[in-house]
């Protein structure tokens, strides 16, 4: 087993579930000789923002199943500047009743202003969690006296964007995508939860998941996946490769949890190029 440490670096805005740090494996296990980057379960960004860390310039193919995490990356590439005035707006309106109105409103005049509201709700929210019912009605309230506004984290997020396609669909759909030569970083909901946002991810999921994985495989495109250390998931991926690290925990009360990695590439310690 293995022990693995993040990057702690300031983030553009909260998420629940992120892999902030537990992102660094990407330096450790990123196969040599890929094309093309696809990540599913896309969330905050923190598999593509330390890809890019590293100096890593290949094309990426992103996607979420929420809409607004999606239009948030879109508009912070778009215009950091204006998603920065807009959060320090919101931060000086701040208050219970101005979060529900925030969270209230649907139709934003662009995309920046959309993300701007979005950080908004996520930074004052309690323990940044998404909570949607399943029209896609927000039911969550402030948790906050004060909300953070990061711009460098705002900047440094919209370079980490560069030569990124965003999708707004479900995992198979990116799955369908891959070819030869794509890597493909998989971050999906752990087995035993509630998935995030109003929307499960079932047993029968994880085993669409599994078989989407050896469709990958067939095709000649690498995948990384990262899962809770259960019996269940053990058994569901035995055809590969998998290993057990320990990761620090931004959630629930244990410090640190164990954690797989399951692939099916040598690791070969290399740095991706086109």
């Amino acid at each position: 087993m293995r022990l693995i440490t993040g990057f702690n670096r300031t983030v553009a805005f909260h998420w629940a579930g992120c892999k902030k740090s537990f992102a660094s494996i990407i330096a450790q296990y990123l196969p040599k000789g890929i094309k093309r980057i696809l990540i599913p379960f896309f969330g905050r960004g923190d598999f593509l923002r330390l890809i890019r860390n590293l100096g890593v310039e290949l094309p990426a193919l992103v996607s979420d199943i929420h809409p607004k995490v999606m239009v948030t990356h879109a508009g912070i590439k778009e215009n950091p500047g204006e998603v920065i005035r807009n959060l320090k707006a919101h931060q000086s309106l701040h208050s219970p009743e101005y979060f529900i109105q925030v969270r209230d409103k649907d139709l934003w005049d662009s995309k920046p202003q959309a993300a701007a509201s979005f950080i908004y709700l996520m930074n004052g929210s309690y323990k940044a969690c998404l909570k949607e019912k399943k029209n896609g009605e927000h039911t969550n309230i402030s948790a906050r006296r004060s909300v953070s506004c990061q711009p460098a984290a705002i900047y440094a997020h919209a370079i980490a964007q560069r030569n990124t396609k965003y999708f707004t669909e479900d995992f198979a759909v990116m799955f369908a995508r891959a070819r030869k030569g794509d890597f493909v970083l998989i971050d999906s909901p752990y087995i035993n939860t509630m998935g995030y946002g109003g929307i499960s991810f079932s047993k029968a999921d994880h085993i669409r998941l599994e078989k989407g994985c050896r469709e990958l495989d067939r095709r000649g495109a690498k995948f990384l996946l990262t899962s809770s250390d259960d019996p269940w998931i053990r058994e569901l991926f035995q055809a590969f490769s998998i290993e057990v690290v320990e990761v620090p925990r931004g959630l629930g009360a244990k410090r640190w949890s164990k954690e797989i990695i399951v692939r099916n590439y040598q690791k070969d310690f290399g740095r991706a190029c086109a």
